[in-house]
């Protein structure tokens, strides 16, 4: 009786994250949690954004009673997911029930991240090229504040690009530049990935700044590469949208 007691608690915990969600955000997009290792740079090639988030949550959430087909979220529908699974685990007894208790407790500590995560992320699409950067804090030190952010850049058109070079730009709170990343620069993390439609390229890197808050944004420069050999190929830029740095993102 004291477990289900204990899972209405927090099946009623959960609901209250996911009304506080519904107020601070249009929606929620579920995200993996940022690489916070600090001075790493990393690299991969990733899953198209839908089956990414899927996957994230599954990795988040293993064991879901009732897993949804999106994990982006509209209004609303993250409530809908939460009751689904509580009320398919209202007839759980013993090892089941135990468990379930462990889901829901997870579940609220998600809810947070994920909040914390939407807050430091920012999307936009250039020409069908799609950039999602999310940024982390990943400690202090007397360098100052370092902070981890992961950039996604997937071709939702038709033809391959080429991913070519970045300018990026990191402000203090007060927009004072700390940090200038020169347009033209190659690449990104020492790669000029190729990518072919629905491919989507995935790198961590990280920045020092002075204080407890900054924003990055950018561009990403690319070149396309027709299939048909009379289109002559462009070259564009792929912004990056104002991403905010943050040490508190509650």
């Amino acid at each position: 009786m004291l477990h289900k007691r204990l899972v209405l608690t927090c099946y009623r915990a959960a609901l209250r994250e996911a009304r506080r969600i519904d107020c601070q955000v249009t929606g929620l997009a579920v995200r993996a949690p940022v690489i916070v290792e600090s001075g790493v740079a990393q690299h991969c090639w990733s899953p198209p954004t839908e089956e990414y988030r899927l996957d994230a949550l599954r990795e988040l959430l293993p064991g879901m009673l009732k897993m949804p087909r999106s994990a982006t979220f509209r209004r609303r529908e993250l409530k809908r997911l939460i009751r689904d699974n509580y009320v398919r685990g209202c007839a759980a007894t013993g090892e089941e029930l135990s468990r379930l208790l462990d889901l829901a407790v997870a579940a609220v500590r998600v809810m947070k991240e994920q909040l914390q995560l939407q807050r430091c992320s920012s999307i936009g699409t250039t020409h069908g090229c799609r950039v999602e950067c999310t940024t982390a804090f990943a400690g202090a030190s007397t360098d100052g504040y370092t902070y981890m952010y992961r950039c996604r850049i997937e071709n939702l058109g038709r033809d391959k690009v080429h991913l070519v070079g970045r300018h990026l730009v990191f402000r203090d709170e007060r927009g004072a530049t700390i940090k200038e990343v020169p347009r033209g620069s190659e690449g990104v993390v020492g790669c000029t990935p190729t990518l072919r439609p629905k491919d989507c390229f995935q790198y961590h890197s990280f920045i020092n700044m002075p204080g407890p808050v900054g924003t990055m944004r950018g561009a990403y420069h690319i070149t396309t590469k027709p299939q048909q050999a009379a289109i002559p190929s462009r070259t564009f830029d792929a912004v990056l949208a104002p991403c905010k740095l943050l040490k508190d993102p509650t």
